[in-house]
């Protein structure tokens, strides 16, 4: 068989090339003779993994079939016959021994090179409180970790679900002293309730209430001619669009506020549901809160921290989808292109908006009369 032999430039190269025994790194071509091929194929199948005393026998064996450090014709083919190895194992050990100046031919591979398992001690578990072992992600949080590693754990059995449904046995007396106390919280205390059915009034009296003035306050106060457009998904229970009462909130102090909707059966084209809701609910999962109150602080503060660069690169996701969505012809057959957002914030190359091929606008177009 020839091959052009390309030696490895560093030592993860070389233990991978002296572990299969038969790869050649670099640039070149592999070049095999076709019919020994198939005798090759069979032949890579049987390699194992020489010890380094096995390779040094085999190079005290070459020594032995050498003068003045030239071996004699044949030598090679009769080494690699009497250990069972290939005969470029042979002359790789040779060529390793010619270049060591100590003539140390022991491979190259480093033990344990591959990502290490990460390791979490069952104490670690134990001394966490129950508030932060109450999902993945407020587990991982607690053990400094990620969710995906907290996931393995558990489905490879060494983190066990567990929920605890037993209740205590009551006497007459629990029950009695339960009933009072009942009775007792009836008198006018101040709870924190969820809203369990959103209607249409609440949702107009949240935008006008909340997010218009919101807007008003942080609106830079030389841009109030441009239309300012608050985009809703077409659930039954939003407000139109040309809703009065909205509207006459919306033009306040000189403002043009409208609400539009997106396309139906459309997540990848709200910002929300492409990125800002799970950004949220990640910072909110690492506060475990146990009631609403809590709920509702953890919210609060995970929104006042979430960062504005993180929105940036969901814009510019949101961008990247309207123009695949283009591509395929209004299709949602499409994968979300990444362009290494991160990487381009930090060198200050970040697009702001992106960029779309006149002739791809044309074809829509096009697309759109013909229909």
């Amino acid at each position: 068989m020839a091959l052009e032999e390309v030696e490895a430039t560093n030592d993860i190269d070389e233990s991978y090339e002296d572990n299969l025994q038969e790869e050649v790194e670099g640039n070149n071509d592999i070049v095999y003779v076709a019919e020994n091929f198939e005798a090759e194929s069979r032949e890579r199948k049987k390699l194992r993994v020489l010890s380094n005393e096995e390779r040094m026998s085999i190079y005290h064996e070459l020594l032995q079939k050498s003068v003045d450090g030239q071996l004699r014709k044949g030598a090679t083919n009769e080494v690699a016959s009497s250990n069972s190895v290939p005969i470029r194992t042979v002359q790789r050990i040779w060529k390793r021994a010619k270049e060591s100046e100590t003539r140390d031919v022991s491979h190259r591979k480093i033990k344990n090179y591959r990502r290490k398992r990460i390791s979490i001690d069952e104490n670690q578990i134990r001394e966490l409180p129950f508030s932060q072992r109450t999902n993945i992600r407020s587990l991982a949080f607690g053990l400094k970790t990620n969710p995906t590693s907290v996931f393995r754990l558990i489905k490879s059995g060494l983190i066990q679900h567990n929920s605890n449904a037993i209740k205590p046995l009551l006497k007459e007396e629990n029950k009695i002293s339960r009933l009072e106390f009942c009775l007792s919280m009836l008198e006018g205390t101040m709870v924190t309730k969820a809203i369990t059915s959103v209607k249409r009034d609440v949702v107009r009296s949240f935008l006008i209430d909340k997010v218009l003035p919101a807007i008003r306050e942080k609106w830079p106060r030389d841009d109030l001619k441009s239309t300012i457009f608050i985009q809703q998904d077409n659930a039954r229970t939003h407000i139109n669009h040309n809703d009065p009462l909205f509207c006459e909130a919306a033009t306040k102090d000189g403002f043009d506020i409208r609400l539009m909707c997106q396309p139906a059966n459309s997540p990848d084209l709200n910002i929300l549901d492409l990125g800002f809701f799970s950004a949220i609910q990640s910072l909110q999962y690492k506060e475990a809160p146990k009631t609403i109150d809590q709920l509702i602080d953890a919210v609060v503060k995970s929104f006042e921290n979430f960062p504005s660069i993180i929105s940036n690169r969901i814009f510019v996701s949101l961008q990247l989808c309207m123009v695949e969505i283009m591509k395929v012809t209004g299709s949602n057959k499409y994968k979300i292109p990444h362009i290494n957002k991160e990487r381009l914030e930090r060198i200050g190359q970040l697009p702001i908006q992106i960029k779309c091929d006149p002739i791809l606008i044309q074809e829509v177009k096009n697309y759109l009369n013909m229909e």
